[in-house]
């Protein structure tokens, strides 16, 4: 038992051993694509993108705040045979809000960290009949928290690869429809960790020197 304790203890010590260089400026971002089509009655095709930059300034060695921002656009069409009517709609949306990011460097290449963020977005959508010649319009808007974990490695000094294990998170929004006294709002908690949830990113640390080992 002793023994086990004592290479519990070394190990923990060796971990914290290692004080990192952070530097003194965090810009990572995010681009995502998606594109499909369905063949069922009725059918449907459509894409979205979106992208998500994010700026932090380290406040000490191993904690970094910042901002990030984000933007949406999506477009899809329906196609019902059996009238016929079709339907294309359009949809944009911004969002804002900080972030904290806290880390807990494993060895000198590696680093486990801890995201926090809140956002607050708005967005506004169009859905137009070509055979009925008639548009909908309606307006979103709505916010979120989350709680990310994570690890990077640095290949470099300033450059780091990210893995982001899912989310933890509290999203609420509202839409309203232009024309109609009509209110959908939406609420959702959510925990969604595991391979199916995570994701890659890339990240530059400006300013940031070689690890050094206490």
């Amino acid at each position: 038992m002793k023994k086990l304790t004592l290479l519990i203890t070394f190990c923990s010590l060796t971990i914290l051993s290692y004080a990192q260089d952070f530097g003194r400026t965090l810009v990572s971002g995010s681009f995502s694509y998606s594109s499909g089509e369905s063949e069922a009655d009725p059918s449907s095709e459509g894409h979205s993108f979106g992208l998500s930059p994010k700026v932090g300034w380290f406040v000490n060695p191993r904690l970094a705040v910042g901002a990030q921002m984000g933007y949406t656009n999506s477009k899809s069409k329906l196609t019902y045979s059996f009238e016929p009517y079709e339907m294309e709609s359009k949809f944009n949306s911004f969002s804002t809000g900080p972030f904290v990011r806290a880390y807990q460097p494993v060895g000198e290449q590696f680093s486990f960290f801890a995201e926090a963020s809140a956002s607050y977005s708005q967005g506004k959508g169009t859905s137009f009949s070509s055979s009925r010649n008639e548009e909908y319009t309606s307006k979103t808007k709505g916010g979120n928290v989350s709680l990310s974990p994570g690890i990077v490695f640095f290949p470099s000094n300033q450059i780091g690869l990210e893995l982001v294990f899912g989310r933890l998170g509290y999203s609420k929004s509202k839409a309203e429809y232009e024309g109609s006294d009509v209110t959908n709002k939406y609420s959702e908690f959510s925990a969604n960790f595991g391979l199916s949830n995570t994701s890659v990113g890339i990240s530059f640390y400006l300013g940031r020197g070689a690890s050094e080992q206490q």
